[in-house]
């Protein structure tokens, strides 16, 4: 029995090789794209906090903001559909907008199916993530601390990350 340590990742797809491995070559511990990645999840922890020191700014816990960013600013959604997004539960989300409709931010509405509920934002509810959305645009210190041309760079190699993910999930979609 091997006493060799892997990756959340291997032990998720056992079935699965890396390339490097597929190959016949030993993949190096600190290979660019498992390095890349690391570095990926420590600035998403970096982000979170800014995240929840402007939803703390605005009154509001982190499911609360994500449930506003959520909400389309013109159109109602069902709590169903808001629960997916979240990656919860209704009852989750039911809390959720308990209280941002305690706040006068959303409302509940009928739709043509009497089933489902839809979810509204109201005039103050868009005014809040209007703002809040705002300062969630601002460069966080980690890229403000980039030259001109690096912060371009990584807006380059962002989108084309966030385009082939993108397409992925769309194909799994499909399945």
């Amino acid at each position: 029995m091997s006493t060799e340590r892997r990756s959340p990742t291997e032990r998720r797809r056992p079935d699965r090789a890396s390339r490097t491995e597929r190959a016949g070559t030993p993949e190096p511990a600190t290979a660019p794209g498992r390095e890349a990645a690391g570095i990926l999840f420590d600035l998403l922890m970096e982000q979170k906090r800014v995240m929840l020191a402007v939803a703390r700014d605005f009154g509001l816990t982190l499911q609360q903001l994500a449930a506003l960013r959520n909400l389309a600013a013109e159109a109602g959604r069902p709590m169903s559909a808001l629960a997916e997004a979240l990656s919860c539960d209704a009852a989750n989300v039911t809390a959720v907008v308990d209280k941002l409709e305690a706040r006068g931010l959303v409302r509940r509405a009928s739709s043509k199916d009497r089933r489902v509920r839809l979810l509204e934002m109201t005039e103050r509810g868009k005014a809040l993530r209007t703002k809040f959305l705002a300062r969630l645009r601002e460069p966080a210190p980690w890229i403000e601390a980039l030259t001109p041309e690096e912060q371009k760079t990584l807006r380059d190699l962002l989108r084309k990350a966030l385009a082939d993910a993108h397409s992925r999930l769309e194909g799994v979609e499909r399945d």
